[in-house]
């Protein structure tokens, strides 16, 4: 591993603890009312990054496509994120 990776993972660990931080304040809630699962937190970081697949969200997470669905699924019905049209496709 060298220097620049450790620093880019030390960006990395920083925005995640700012952004966890932000969302321990009161943003993330499922509609009913409920906090998200401590998952999704890992998914929005890397959403807001930018559009993507599910199948890349889940290669990046490490996780299999019917968790991202169901995690996408739950963001989505707090409005934190929403789904587009893939115009490639």
């Amino acid at each position: 591993m060298t220097d620049s990776d450790l620093i880019a993972i030390g960006w990395q660990l920083g925005l995640f603890l700012r952004r966890a931080e932000r969302f321990r304040h009161g943003i993330p809630f499922e509609a009913d009312g409920r906090p998200l699962e401590r998952a999704s937190y890992g998914l929005l970081a890397r959403v807001t990054e930018g559009p993507a697949r599910l199948s890349a969200l889940a290669a990046d997470l490490s996780v299999d496509l019917s968790t991202v669905s169901r995690q996408v699924a739950t963001l989505e019905s707090t409005g934190l994120v929403r789904r587009t049209v893939d115009p490639t496709d």
